[in-house]
């Protein structure tokens, strides 16, 4: 039922879009012309320059075509070998994965902090002689409490920690630089629901000397056209068009889901082709050049709605608990659910906001939990076992408008009104 609410509430475009980029009137006309033209000039150059700027103690900056790629010429460079292990959290984004196997090194997954980041405590339990690095994300703008410890530990034990800032671009730690500048290396992504959100692209920051960066593929031309005009399709104009292109585009990832679980499953393929090992495209890179100009008014809007949804759950006595302000841009906003009934609750708060007309996303399914990770276990698991089957996130994208916060109104005092009832 909760699917077929989703799709009917996509198909009627009376829904705040969970995703949506957060352009201005001239990025949407510089992408135009370039579909059209195919041309923009000096856009990589740009960039780069842009990226030594506000990250000026960087020895050096590879522009990829996503952060899968970022963490793969990362390993590359650092000179990880074929079995090499390394420290990855179970409760992170699969992609993360596919890099290292592509790579050819072998993750080990850990667990999680009680604020959803990678838990000191299980790192140390997985180290051994065979862990060639470690890769601490900011999951959700949420700075990874652990971060200053890992890094000194890996200091210590000469170990590269490999900060992974793709969903924080632009979160400042406690010495005022930005995320992604005390690792050995950092990698981002102007993807889908990051903070700089575009139709792909990433780069990595290297801190510490390295081996030279390894050749990348270019993107054909027209299978860059057609990728930008998917995106556009998939996330801008009329909702109602926009809802049949998300169920059109939903049905064969399920499909590749179900593929992943049958016993043919290869991890190697499914790496290579999560993995594509290309260069960042020109419209890419003049795309997230413009979106870092104006990071910091966007981090306040997202901060500002962070502090409304919390009011207004509040008001609704919904029983969760979000992610404090603290070192977090809030690109994504969890809402986690307590009690013994927490996970009934979770599902009754989110059906009725969908039902309400706002939608929302799931978190992740811890990694040793999926098939893509089940042999890679280290460590125990309690904490990120314990939490995700009780979360799910909302939008805190910087252009909510007006009419997308009076649906959400309506939604949360729907959701609340149905928690009361249960």
């Amino acid at each position: 039922m909760d699917d077929l609410v989703r799709a009917m509430r996509r198909l009627s475009g009376r829904y705040v879009p969970y995703l949506e980029p957060y352009w201005d009137r001239d990025d949407f006309t510089g992408v135009d012309t370039w579909l059209k033209s195919g041309v923009i000039a000096d856009a990589r150059p740009r960039l780069i320059g842009l990226l030594k700027s506000r990250f000026p103690q960087s020895e050096d900056v590879v522009l990829t075509d996503s952060g899968k790629t970022a963490i793969w010429v990362v390993l590359k460079m650092r000179g990880l070998a074929p079995g090499d292990e390394v420290i990855v959290p179970s409760y992170c984004c699969a992609s993360v994965l596919a890099s290292v196997l592509r790579a050819g090194c072998a993750p080990v997954l850990v667990d999680s902090d009680d604020q959803f980041n990678i838990s000191e405590k299980s790192v140390l339990a997985a180290l051994s002689p065979r862990i060639k690095a470690i890769l601490v994300p900011h999951l959700f703008g949420l700075k990874a409490a652990a971060l200053e410890a890992i890094v000194d530990l890996g200091r210590k034990r000469g170990i590269p920690v490999i900060e992974d800032v793709a969903q924080a671009y632009g979160l400042k730690l406690e010495s005022g630089a930005l995320a992604g500048t005390l690792g050995d290396a950092a990698i981002f992504s102007a993807g889908l629901g990051k903070p700089l959100m575009g139709p792909g692209g990433g780069w990595a920051i290297v801190n510490r000397r390295m081996a030279g960066a390894p050749a990348l593929e270019t993107e054909p031309a027209e299978e860059g056209r057609a990728r930008v005009s998917e995106f556009l399709r998939r996330f801008t104009g009329a909702h109602w068009r926009r809802g049949g292109a998300e169920i059109a585009h939903a049905l064969p990832a399920r499909f590749a889901v179900r593929k992943r679980q049958l016993p043919n499953f290869d991890l190697t393929t499914w790496a290579e082709t999560e993995c594509r090992l290309r260069a960042m495209s020109p419209i890419d890179a003049w795309l997230a050049a413009r979106q870092i100009e104006r990071i910091e008014s966007n981090i306040d809007l997202r901060q500002a709605n962070a502090a409304r949804w919390r009011k207004l759950l509040a008001a609704a006595k919904i029983p969760c608990v979000t992610p404090p302000d603290a070192a977090n841009i809030h690109t994504i906003f969890p809402l986690l659910f307590d009690g013994k009934d927490a996970v009934r609750t979770a599902a009754t708060v989110r059906h009725a906001l969908e039902q309400g007309g706002v939608a929302t996303e799931p978190c992740y399914t811890p990694l040793h939990l999926r098939v893509e990770g089940k042999t890679m276990k280290r460590t125990d698991m309690a904490v990120c076992e314990s939490f995700w089957q009780r979360m799910f996130a909302v939008t805190c994208r910087p252009n909510l408008s007006p009419g997308d916060w009076r649906r959400i109104e309506s939604a949360v005092a729907r959701a609340g009104a149905a928690v009361a009832r249960a």
